[in-house]
């Protein structure tokens, strides 16, 4: 039986913060590093993950819901075998669904999971009912926030809502566009200084993302910046994240493993 991907959610609250840059960019430096990853655009009515990748789909996400193909026939090929499930633009019936909706939309999806090792989402901005559902379906949910009030504040109702209505206690973060190490540690301070005063839940940073002027030129390409710049500061910011997530997870496997062989009376009741 082939196991199921790491399903990971990113999402950020204020719009304009680079989540889908990130999301982007981590999928294609996972597969740099040989893992299987499929990246769903789940921006479900203005999408853009094919045109910051230049790619042209003929059928979408909209064509699978209307029943007009199946889910496999919409999957794009891109940059170092990353695979793209595309959404649609400018199609309203896709933004204003019910939860039937959704659970049709992640049920055909899991049809195709097997033998990726990454299912990776872009959520659309906001803590939306378009949001909630990809941010409970998921494993790990990364959120990107930059140096601003606003989106602080935003990445902060994002974790508590997901921590006091959906009882998640572990949260990713990542702070976008900073301009050192430093002031990436500062930005991930202030969120847990502001979490730890109201929320019992646990911020692990993954990493930072640079200030970089890479990102505008590759967008203007339609490039990925990590493929279009691999040298790059940004690029190798990126792939120390993939890394970093690569390894958490192996150090997760292991320990399940030695959980499951030791005999059930001395397990522990619970794996950190």
């Amino acid at each position: 039986m082939k196991s199921k991907p790491t399903i990971i959610s990113i999402t950020g609250g204020k719009g304009g913060v680079g989540k889908t840059q990130v999301a982007v960019n981590l999928s294609i430096s996972l597969a740099e590093q040989n893992k299987k990853v499929l990246l769903l655009d789940a921006d479900l009515g203005l999408s853009n993950i094919d045109i910051l990748l230049g790619l042209n789909p003929v059928l979408n996400l909209s064509n699978v819901m209307n029943n007009t193909c199946q889910i496999s026939d919409i999957i794009l090929k891109g940059p170092m075998g990353l695979d793209i499930l595309p959404a649609s633009s400018g199609v309203m019936s896709m933004v204003s669904q019910d939860l039937r909706f959704y659970g049709g939309l992640m049920a055909a999806i899991d049809t195709i999971l097997d033998g990726y090792d990454y299912f990776i989402i872009d959520t659309a901005a906001g803590i939306s009912p378009s949001v909630i559902p990809f941010l409970c379906h998921s494993d790990e949910l990364i959120v990107v926030f930059i140096d601003d009030p606003t989106s602080i504040m935003d990445a902060y109702a994002v974790i508590k809502i997901m921590n006091q209505h959906y009882a998640r206690k572990k949260f990713y973060v990542i702070p976008n566009c900073v301009k050192s190490m430093q002031d990436g540690s500062s930005l991930f301070a202030k969120l847990t200084n502001v979490a730890g005063r109201f929320l019992h839940v646990s911020l692990n940073e993954l990493g930072w993302v640079p200030e970089d002027a890479h990102v505008r030129k590759a967008v203007q390409h339609q490039k990925a910046v990590v493929e279009m710049f691999p040298g790059s500061r940004i690029s190798e910011a990126f792939r120390l994240i993939a890394k970093k997530l690569i390894s958490q997870k192996l150090e997760l496997r292991v320990g399940r493993t030695q959980y499951e062989k030791q005999p059930e009376k001395e397990r522990p009741s619970a794996i950190d």
